[in-house]
Formats: structure tokens, sequence, C-alpha cells
């Protein structure tokens, strides 16, 4: 069993075992893009809602 060790563009670090490594590595990257999707839509509602609240200060005064 031969394995290797790869750093993507991104800095993940992967292992990869060559008897199924294209699977693998395809699985992988689809997990580290739907993370990556997921981690941008909370800082998109976190911003929304720094918004939300600078607008409700702003129509209160």
């Amino acid at each position: 069993m031969n394995k290797q060790v790869g750093t993507l563009p991104n800095g993940f670090t992967v292992i990869i075992d060559e008897t199924s490594d294209r699977r693998n590595l395809r699985m992988f990257k689809v997990a580290t893009e739907k993370r990556i999707r997921q981690e941008k839509a909370r800082l998109e509602r976190i911003r929304l809602r720094k918004l939300a609240k600078e607008e409700a200060k702003l129509a209160k005064e």
C-alpha cells in the first residue's frame, strides 16, 4: 500500500492512498468546498445581522 502526502492550494493537507486516491480526493474536494460554502454563508449571516442592528439603531434616533 503506497501512501503519499500532498498539500492542496488552499492549504489543506491530504494523505493519498494510491489504491483509491481519485475517488477519495474527489470526495475530499466536495467536502472541502461544502465547508467553505457553509463558512461563507455563516459570515454573510453575521454581516447581515450587524447591518440590521445598525439600521435599527439609526431608526431609533
